[in-house]
């Protein structure tokens, strides 16, 4: 038994009056307070805490306690853990809670705890045996104030375990368990930290690692009916503990024909080996191993070997799990891959986020939470599955309670699925078969068909590099869905439309590689869709999840042609616009599309492709310049900008700017009768088309 004190406090000796006890000793916070409506407590003397380590003590209620039990007194020790709240000593129990048994171990106190599992006091309890551990409490409490040993009762909150399925209080009880001595190779497992990686990037050194470093011995040992056992048998003659290494060894030492074929307890418990040292009886040690001890075997156990005998798999490339098992799961596989293999049992690590529902953690028994089976029967499996691996894996999701996520992701799918249809169909027709290698030669392929490949290469790329570098799925999923919708659905197939009915090879084969390659794409984030158009492509492999994943071709890359059909794509953009605005639908063809840039690739390249643009915009002639005369151009000062700079001149430097008529900036104008230097963000320039003509800006030019 010990009571503990902080080193640094400043600790007094009090009158307390006739209410209690004459003096005692608490901490300066209480001194000069009043007690329980009681005198105030008048300080008598002052020292520090460190002055009473050592002082010994009786226990008011050992006239209720066995006359053998270890604590009818005790001593002061210091400890860390104590503060000067209240009166500066805290009663320290070694056999309930892992604070005090720390320090009683290192004081040499064993973990005393008369306390049932059923949560009542033994018979080491004295006249409190077999009562509850609350109703002990008041039992105690009553009887500490009949001997004039209560100095005040207050109620205090504070953290305290729970059971999880239950919400129950959870008592801590000091007992004899197996443990794993994690702190006498705790160099070898900081060691083994350094040669993994984690996802994110920093969640090795900032969390891992210190809690690596701060990790108590494994306490290895459950209580439970059932499970997987120690694997000790006691010899009942000598004591000796005898190992059993796996079903082979407990055959032999056990005298069976065969393994058992239950291992778990109970059905090993009544099997018995022989001592090896005095040849007696040994019977099993009746505990079971923690539930994470299987867990963390989980990188070797199918291949039936363990290390040093490692299976060719291991250590496994990649171990994914919540943020949650960095004390779990992570940690127990690092444990016994460093004791039996020497090193971490994983290459990578990815600790991804949660599931959240309207921003608040999904909880099933306050039923906050989204089944789904009701999303996959509104939207398939598919969406859902795509919608999830759309975010940052290693952050939290939060999903709504209407899933407006998983319906834009079933809309997108609906439209790689169209691609597929219509491509397949005059590829049936025309009796084409498509294949994932590009079979054209580089003369044989149109402007277009050179880009969609390109694009194709870089969307592989980009996958690739997503999932490899950083496991990034939001972002591979990503690359692969713009790919397919916005390149693939909303251009390219739209480009070459005339062509594929014309059943013209080259489309064909573009067409066809992209469709092949891109299934495989789809296949980690939508596998029942992308099995279904790779099924629909006649392909070699069996699935798509036994073809190749792709990889880029370098030979297939123009970046400077992906570079230009962007551009062709923004003008394009801007010409439709214009047609809105006139009220000149796609189908009407339009006399001319003049396009004025002062981007030379951009002058260029429409120049080259002028027939394809011509084509593209439905337009009899397509004129690129550098100016166009027919829009009138006049300045548009900003008084947001021409006030800061001019302050009170503002007003007359933007007169000045609209009476020169500058369209050109940096400008010079006049202000009584002194030049000022007019910037370019200090002006807006306003275009208006004359009748019949509209305009519509883009980034490089209109």
């Amino acid at each position: 038994m010990v009571d503990a004190v902080t080193g640094e406090s400043d600790t007094g000796e009090a009158d307390a009056g006739e209410s209690v006890a004459k003096e005692a000793v608490t901490g300066e916070a209480v001194a000069g307070e009043a007690v329980d409506g009681d005198a105030k407590v008048e300080v008598v003397d002052r020292f520090d805490g460190e002055d009473l380590v050592g002082w010994r003590y009786d226990n008011p209620l050992a006239a209720h306690l066995p006359a053998d039990s270890p604590v009818l007194g005790g001593e002061v020790a210091s400890a860390d853990y104590v503060d000067l709240a209240q009166t500066g000593l805290v009663h320290s129990a070694p056999g309930y809670g892992s604070e005090d048994f720390e320090r009683g171990q290192e004081l040499g106190l064993d973990g005393y705890a008369p306390l049932e599992e059923s949560g009542t006091l033994t018979d080491g309890a004295g006249e409190y045996a077999g009562l509850d551990v609350e109703d002990a409490v008041e039992a105690v409490l009553t009887d500490l104030d009949d001997v004039g040993a209560l100095f005040a009762t207050e109620t205090h909150t504070h953290e305290y375990p729970q059971c999880p399925r239950c919400d129950a209080e959870v008592r801590y009880r000091a007992t004899e368990q197996w443990v794993v001595a994690v702190t006498e190779f705790k160099e070898d497992l900081l060691d083994a930290v350094g040669d993994t990686t984690w996802y994110p990037a920093g969640a090795r050194e900032n969390r891992f690692r210190p809690m690596v470093a701060d990790a108590p011995d494994w306490n290895l040992s459950r209580q439970r009916y059932w499970g997987t056992p120690v694997p000790v048998w006691v010899c009942q003659d000598c004591g000796e503990d005898v190992v059993v290494e796996d079903a082979a060894d407990l055959a032999e030492k056990a005298g069976l024909d065969s393994p058992p074929a239950d291992l778990h307890r109970p059905s090993v418990d009544d099997l018995t080996v022989t001592c090896p040292d005095c040849g007696g009886s040994a019977r099993r040690e009746a505990d079971v191993l923690d539930v994470w001890f299987d867990s963390a075997v989980a990188s070797w156990a199918s291949a039936r070997v363990r290390p040093p005998e490692t299976p060719e798999s291991w250590p496994a490339d990649l171990v994914v799990e919540g943020h949650d098992q960095t004390r779990g799961w992570f940690l127990m596989q690092l444990y016994l891959g460093v004791v039996f293999g020497g090193r971490a049992p994983y290459e990578e690590v990815l600790m991804h986020g949660f599931a959240k529902l309207d921003g608040e953690a999904m909880s099933k028994s306050r039923g906050h939470v989204l089944r789904p089976p009701t999303v996959v029967e509104q939207h398939g499996r598919d969406p859902l599955r795509a919608q999830l691996l759309s975010h940052n894996p290693t952050k939290d999701v939060t999903l709504t309670s209407g899933m407006d996520g998983v319906a834009d992701l079933e809309d997108k799918l609906d439209v790689v699925w169209n691609v597929y249809r219509f491509a397949l169909l005059y590829m049936d027709l025309d009796d084409y078969e498509p294949v994932p290698e590009v079979r054209s030669s580089a003369d044989e392929r149109t402007v277009l068909d050179g880009w969609v490949l390109s694009r194709l290469q870089a969307t592989v790329a980009e996958v690739n590099a997503a999932m490899d570098d950083d496991r990034r799925t939001d972002r591979a999923l990503a690359a692969t869905l713009e790919f397919l919708v916005e390149d693939v659905s909303r251009y390219y197939v739209k480009a070459v439309r005339d062509r594929v009915w014309e059943g013209e090879e080259g489309a064909y084969d573009a067409l066809g590689t992209v469709l092949c390659e891109s299934a495989k794409l789809l296949a980690p984030f939508v596998p029942f869709l992308a099995e279904r158009l790779y099924d629909a492509l006649d392909q070699p492999e069996m699935t798509v999840h036994a073809a190749e994943f792709p990889e880029a071709n370098p030979d297939l890359r123009d970046e400077d042609l992906e570079a230009v059909v962007e551009r062709l794509r923004g003008v394009e953009e801007a010409a439709a616009t214009a047609r809105q605005r006139a009220g000149r639908k796609q189908r009407w063809p339009v006399a001319e599309v003049v396009v004025e840039t002062p981007d030379k690739r951009l002058r260029a390249a429409v120049r080259e492709h002028r027939e394809l643009f011509e084509q593209r915009l439905n337009a009899e002639n397509v004129v690129v310049t550098r100016s166009y005369g027919r829009l009138v151009e006049t300045p548009d000062p900003r008084m947001d900008e021409l006030g800061p700079a001019f302050g009170e001149q503002a007003h007359d430097v933007a007169a000045a700017v609209r009476q020169a008529n500058v369209t050109e900036f940096p400008a010079t104008v006049t202000v009584d009768g002194e030049e000022v230097t007019v910037a370019p963000e200090m002006v807006d320039i306003r275009r208006e088309t004359p009748e019949s003509v509209e305009a519509e800006s883009v980034e490089y030019g209109t």
